[in-house]
Parts: structure tokens; sequence; C-alpha cells
């Protein structure tokens, strides 16, 4: 708001400047064609707040889905160490077959004694 009453009173000054040296229709012009200025200057500056607004509030929204994000994956990070630690306490095909063979082994040495 500081920037529109800035602006306010130095179009004021320059409204007094430009009076002493024109006639009444060119001041009636001038004075319109100022307003007419001085208006715009106010919407963009309306304009500008919004818009402002609007980031905040996506910025926050943002913030907010950051914060959701990054548990989830905090949540997925720990499942899979869960995971790997079950992963690594079973055995591998390998391993299995080769006590499978050892099995079958003792069970023929034990028919046989």
């Amino acid at each position: 708001m500081f920037a529109t009453e800035w602006r306010t009173l130095n179009m004021i000054k320059k409204k007094k400047a430009v009076k002493k040296n024109l006639n009444t229709n060119e001041q009636n012009y001038v004075e319109v064609l100022l307003e007419d200025i001085n208006s715009k200057f106010d919407f963009l500056v309306d304009s500008h707040q919004f818009l402002n607004q609007k980031v905040d509030t996506l910025d926050q929204k943002v913030d907010a889905l950051d914060f959701s994000l990054n548990q989830k994956i905090d949540v997925i990070a720990e499942e899979i160490h869960l995971i790997r630690n079950d992963l690594k306490e079973k055995i591998s095909r390998d391993e299995f077959i080769l006590l499978e063979k050892r099995v079958i082994f003792l069970e023929r040495a034990k028919t046989k004694a």
C-alpha cells in the first residue's frame, strides 16, 4: 500500500505543476489520463498482492506434500531394511541343493547300517 500512496502523492504534485502551463481542456484531459494511469497502477499492485498470496498458498501445499512424501519414503526404507535382513537369514538355492544331497547321503548311510 505504501507504493500506491507514494504514486498518488507524486501524481498530485505533477498535476499542480502541469496545471500552471495548460488551459482548462488540456488540464481536464491530463487529469483523466493521470487518474487512468493511477487506477491501472492500483490494479497492478492488487494483482501482485493476490499472486503473492497464491504463491504462498502453493508453497505451503508443496511443503505439506514434501513432508508427507518424506515420511512415506522413510517407511519404505525401513521395510526394505527388514526384507534384506529376512533374506540374509534364508539359504540360497545352491545351499539348499547341497543340504538335500547331504540328507539323502545320510539317509542312505543310515538305511545301510
